[in-house]
């Protein structure tokens, strides 16, 4: 072989070596960080024994009768204790083992001895399937334990529909928005303009109730100001939280919220207020009774309203009408004049 084809022949077989070599360095690499990754996901003994919790109450609350099919209804007579369900007819209908199903609902973390964590993605669907555990316990299960919920397909915009449209408008003098799960303004009737703001005006994105009332500019459209900001903010800002925490049933469910989320913490602080949507989100989930009054100061005089949430049965998501209806004579006096001034 002539020499200068011998040193194109070894220069070859070097660059194949390398190459080869690259390739099982990058596997290596990327094996190694899915491995850190899934060790990074494990669920902590917090939520091991949170997630234990909810599904040894679920399977002690279940009944025979809550179980249509005969053959379901079988294995949990053929398994049941003196009161409720047993751990065996519960691991039987989930279709994994009893050992398994013990492991989770004591909320007990793997031993070293045991080379795989009982607590996976697959026994835990299984068990959520087999309890008949309802869709917003399904989403909060994976999710405490670091399982995100499956992609699916971005549901398709819906316009709000002529016969809703009218309902609004029939609640005239009353000022009534109809707001979706993220409290975004789909629709307002002419009190709603008159009296609080004119949505028109505002931008797509910005016709959020959360939106105008956390943002300087646009709280600063209002055709007036609530007496109780601080109050009403608190509790606007913990039923948005409530929702965020059952509407996780697609990835783009979750962008949203998540999006929304991220522009009100960028908002600058609201003028002459102590709180801001930061401070309020960051504080802990938990019972609080919303007032019903609210009092809006307006050009004319005090407004004082009843605040009813109609949901709406039916509809994709979550959709509300939020009503105001006044409380005293001389606000029914003020609106009737409001919305009439401008007809």
């Amino acid at each position: 072989m002539p020499e200068q084809q011998m040193r194109s022949a070894a220069s070859f077989s070097s660059a194949g070596k390398s190459t080869k070599l690259d390739v099982e360095r990058s596997l290596s690499s990327t094996l190694q960080r899915k491995s850190i990754q899934r060790r990074r996901m494990r669920p902590t003994d917090k939520s091991r024994a949170e997630i234990g919790q909810i599904v040894r109450e679920h399977r002690t609350s279940l009944r025979p009768d809550s179980f249509p099919d005969k053959g379901w209804k079988r294995i949990v007579e053929a398994h049941w204790s003196s009161e409720s369900c047993s751990q065996s007819a519960a691991a039987s209908m989930c279709k994994i083992p009893q050992s398994h199903f013990s492991q989770i609902e004591r909320g007990v973390a793997p031993s070293p001895e045991q080379k795989e964590d009982r607590l996976t993605e697959k026994n835990l669907r299984r068990i959520i399937k087999g309890l008949r555990m309802l869709r917003h316990e399904e989403y909060l299960l994976l999710l405490m334990n670091n399982h995100p919920p499956r992609t699916a397909v971005e549901p398709p915009t819906h316009p709000v529909g002529s016969s809703l449209l009218a309902m609004l408008e029939s609640l005239n003098p009353n000022p009534a928005t109809l707001l979706n799960e993220r409290m975004d303004i789909l629709a307002w009737n002419e009190a709603a303009k008159t009296v609080l703001v004119n949505f028109a005006d505002l931008d797509g994105s910005d016709r959020n109730i959360l939106r105008i009332m956390f943002s300087p500019d646009l709280l600063a459209q209002l055709h007036g100001r609530w007496k109780d900001w601080d109050e009403y903010v608190e509790e606007l800002v913990a039923s948005f939280k409530g929702q965020e925490k059952l509407f996780h049933e697609s990835a783009h469910d979750i962008a949203r919220f998540h999006e929304l989320v991220t522009k009100l913490q960028a908002l600058p602080p609201v003028p002459e207020q102590s709180l801001s949507f930061a401070s309020l989100y960051a504080r802990p989930l938990g019972q609080r009774n919303a007032r019903r009054d609210k009092v809006f100061l307006h050009a004319v005089g005090e407004l004082t309203f009843d605040e009813w949430v109609l949901e709406l049965l039916g509809a994709r998501g979550r959709q509300v009408i939020v009503l105001f209806t006044p409380r005293d004579e001389a606000t029914a006096a003020h609106l009737r004049s409001l919305v009439s001034r401008d007809e």
